[in-house]
């Protein structure tokens, strides 16, 4: 499946260089909490598990199905920033009309993960 010919789903598992080493069993453990936590939270704003590989999550070669970030809070910061910069406004209180629609992301975002938080919040 595919997003304007990129892929929609990644496939994450512990790397090859952890398997064989003493990070072995948290890197394990770590993809196995993850699993079990994204099982049971449903939020259009959170990340979905898809599906994991059948078998034993202690073998090589287990897997997770998640959605794909096409960008993480930090990286998509500084995109922002940078379009600020380029367009030479710094951080205003009020919406500058050239970068109305920057400002609209913005916010948009700042909702998305506050309503995100509020799901967990209310599904400990």
């Amino acid at each position: 499946c595919s997003r304007k010919e990129e892929p929609i789903y990644v496939m994450k598992q512990l790397r090859a260089d952890l398997f064989h080493s003493y990070n072995r069993e948290r890197g394990i453990f770590d993809l196995n909490i993850e699993a079990q936590f994204l099982k049971k939270i449903s939020h259009p704003n959170i990340i979905k598990l898809r599906g994991t590989a059948d078998g034993d999550p202690t073998r090589n070669g287990y897997f997770l199905v998640l959605d794909r970030l096409y960008y993480i809070l930090d990286e998509q910061i500084k995109l922002w920033s940078r379009k600020i910069y380029k367009s030479e406004r710094f951080f205003t209180l009020s919406p500058p009309k050239r970068n109305g629609e920057l400002w609209l992301q913005r916010l948009t975002t700042v909702c998305e993960i506050s309503d995100a938080l509020n799901y967990l919040h209310k599904n400990k």
